[in-house]
C-alpha cells in the first residue's frame, strides 16, 4: 500500500553526517529528508555540506529541500 508507513524523529549527538546515516541503516529508512540552507558555492567549498555528503553516501534515496 502506498503512503508513509512510519515517521521516526530522533535526537542524536555526534557528526552530523555520521549520525544520519547511521540512524537511516539502524531504522532500516527507505527515504532520508534533509533541509539546506542555501550557502553560497565559496561557503559550501569552505565549509562543506551536510546535505551533499549524506547524499552522496546514503545507500537509500534522498531528498534535499530549501
Amino acid at each position: 500500500e502506498a503512503g508513509v508507513k512510519k515517521v521516526v524523529v530522533k535526537l542524536r549527538n555526534g557528526d552530523p553526517e555520521a549520525e544520519l546515516l547511521s540512524a537511516a541503516k539502524e531504522s532500516n529508512a527507505e527515504l532520508i529528508i534533509l533541509g539546506a540552507q542555501g550557502r553560497s558555492a565559496l561557503e559550501e567549498a569552505i565549509l562543506g555540506s551536510v546535505s551533499s555528503k549524506v547524499a552522496a553516501h546514503a545507500t537509500v534515496s534522498t531528498a534535499v529541500f530549501r
